[in-house]
Formats: C-alpha cells, structure tokens, sequence
C-alpha cells in the first residue's frame, strides 16, 4: 500500500476509521500522522501528532507499539482483537488490520483500519 493510494477517492470513505503511524528512528516510537475522525469521536482525542508510547495508556499503548513494530519488521499485515482501556472509558472490543505502508518507495510506516464493538 502506498501514500498516493489511500489519497485517492476510492479511500475516501475509509479515512474516519484509518491511522497511519510513521516510524521516528531517534525515538524509537511511531508518532500518529494521521488519526481518523471517527476514532476522534470514539478516543474523545485526536492522537495526531502524538507518539503512540506517551505513558497514559501502558498495557494499550505497548500493544499497539508491538504490532505496528512486528508489521514494519516483518513487512505482512497482522489482524489485532482485544479489548482495550482507555481514560474513562468502559473496555471496548477493537478490531484492527495494520499493513505496511510505502512512502516514496520506501517502507518507514503503517496503515491500520480500526473498528470498536
């Protein structure tokens, strides 16, 4: 998958439900590029911007930072269904897909399209 594909209009209607993490070497992190609107509406927050191992959510935020490592690592997606905690939220079911994601030719990120139950 690459950047100008999910920027073309047959992608358009995913964009609430997408995150895409570019990989920062001098951090050891992934910092969220992009944080869809309807994960905004679900989080209360938009993580845009934001490092996914920030400290508030250890447990979640280790798992997260695992399957997008193991994805850049091993170049195949990988399908995630847990539950998850967060803030002052109930746990809620989270079905994720992560793919690795290609900016000009190289692979330095992911592409996840995450769901709530």
């Amino acid at each position: 998958m690459t950047i100008p594909l999910i920027q073309s209009r047959p992608f358009v209607s995913y964009w609430p439900h997408l995150v895409l993490n570019r990989w920062h070497q001098d951090k050891n992190d992934f910092i969220y590029s992009f944080w869809g609107t309807k994960l905004t509406t679900v989080y209360d927050m938009d993580l845009t911007g934001k490092y996914i191992l920030r400290g508030e959510f250890k447990q979640t935020e280790d798992t997260f930072w695992q399957a997008h490592m193991d994805v850049m690592t091993n170049l195949k997606p990988l399908y995630i269904h847990t539950n998850i905690h967060w803030l002052d939220k109930d746990f809620q079911f989270l079905n994720a897909v992560i793919i690795p994601l290609e900016r000009e030719g190289k692979v330095s990120e992911t592409l996840a399209y995450v769901t709530f139950k």
